[in-house]
């Protein structure tokens, strides 16, 4: 495995590729359904989607953190470690690795406060059935509306979308999910104390991205764009049963076919190396 020196690297990686299993899905969701008038902050947003209910015991943990293998041991002799900064004040070392990264137009498209605690957010509610709260999602929308045409009498997703996801699927594909795994494993307590301030103080995050992975890897991809049709102020999908998909799933639909098949390669790599195990062999044929 390549390895890389930067810490800052692996820890800007790890922002953009996290923050994108969402993505493209919460660019389509923001464009059709109105804002709050008053947003509450991402850990209360998180908070109150949470179980009504906390196990009284804590659940075996599944995927120990300390069991995923990214690379070799640093050499003796080699720089300690850098300290990881405080979750409450984590913000400035997201956004400025990720700027000497990608640049400042990257950093520019993540949303402050709490950039690691709105991940923990959206991943924990990629597979529920519930929408996604705008107050915790990490990144900004695309700009220009979300473009519909109609296709033999179909509204479908127009092929224009494409053009608004793009610097968010480039920015996604720039990451190697062997260097966004080292960066996870590295920087993991700022994620697990984000998750048990959520309202999962008994609670694993790494098991609950693992659930959260394959939930997204069982997104169906529809051999034709899926036909939508207008319900209230919103656009949801004709087919019962792709309406009926987790928010995840649908999020990654709604990105387009195309797209998704290409995020969904990158997650299955991801995945196997934070779950420490491979999955069975299931290619995805990108259109």
């Amino acid at each position: 495995m390549k390895h890389t020196s930067s810490t800052t690297s692996w820890l800007a990686a790890g922002v953009v590729l996290l923050a994108a299993l969402a993505a493209g899905g919460y660019f389509v969701r923001t464009a059709l359904q109105p804002l709050p008038s008053a947003a509450p902050t991402p850990a209360a947003a998180a908070t109150s989607a949470a179980p009504a209910a906390i196990p009284p015991v804590a659940a075996p943990v599944q995927h120990p953190i300390e069991q995923v293998e990214t690379e070799p041991p640093a050499a003796a002799g080699s720089s300690p470690a850098p300290v990881l900064p405080a979750l409450w004040d984590s913000d400035a070392a997201v956004l400025e690795s990720l700027g000497h990264l990608a640049g400042p137009d990257a950093a520019r498209l993540f949303l402050t406060p709490q950039v690691v605690t709105r991940i923990v957010a959206t991943v924990d509610a990629l597979p529920r059935h519930g929408g996604l709260s705008p107050a915790t999602m990490p990144l900004t929308p695309p700009r220009g509306a979300f473009p519909i045409e109609e296709v033999d009498g179909r509204r479908v997703i127009a092929g224009a979308n494409a053009q608004r996801l793009a610097p968010y699927m480039a920015l996604a594909e720039h990451v190697e999910p062997a260097a966004l795994a080292a960066w996870y494993v590295r920087f993991y307590p700022l994620f697990q104390e984000a998750y048990q301030q959520l309202g999962y103080p008994r609670g694993y995050f790494n098991d609950r991205l693992v659930i959260a992975l394959d939930d997204l890897l069982a997104t169906p991809l529809p051999a034709e764009p899926p036909a939508l049709v207008h319900s209230g102020q919103y656009e949801v999908w004709a087919d019962a049963g792709l309406e009926a998909r987790s928010a995840g799933q649908k999020l990654l639909l709604r990105a387009g076919t195309a797209n998704a098949a290409r995020l969904m390669q990158r997650i299955r790599v991801f995945r196997a190396i934070v779950a420490g195990q491979a999955l069975p062999e299931r290619p995805v044929a990108v259109p």
